[in-house]
């Protein structure tokens, strides 16, 4: 996650998730999902094969001061649910 800047009227926030990880197995799915901590906000892109280079990312627009934003990569090893799911956590960037 990085904050992209626009010339000094505040920035983007972009989130940004990739892999390369072909010994994973066609059944694992991974995705990229943004989180705003202050308001519950999420955003989640599709599931991708985790056994296929992914790079997935979002840019999120204007963000509020003083909101606490994170990203997170899910990996799903059998591609249908949470069991024994993984979670790559970024750090907490508060705008």
């Amino acid at each position: 996650m990085s904050l992209i800047d626009d010339g000094g009227r505040g920035g983007d926030i972009l989130f940004e998730g990739r892999s390369d990880w072909p010994e994973a197995g066609d059944d694992c799915r991974m995705r990229l999902v943004a989180f705003d901590d202050t308001t519950g906000w999420q955003w989640e892109r599709e599931l991708r094969r985790c056994d296929r280079p992914v790079d997935q990312h979002y840019t999120l627009p204007n963000p509020t001061a003083g909101h606490r934003y994170r990203a997170e990569v899910q990996i799903l090893p059998n591609g249908k649910n949470f069991e024994f799911a993984q979670f790559v956590k970024s750090p907490v960037l508060t705008y």
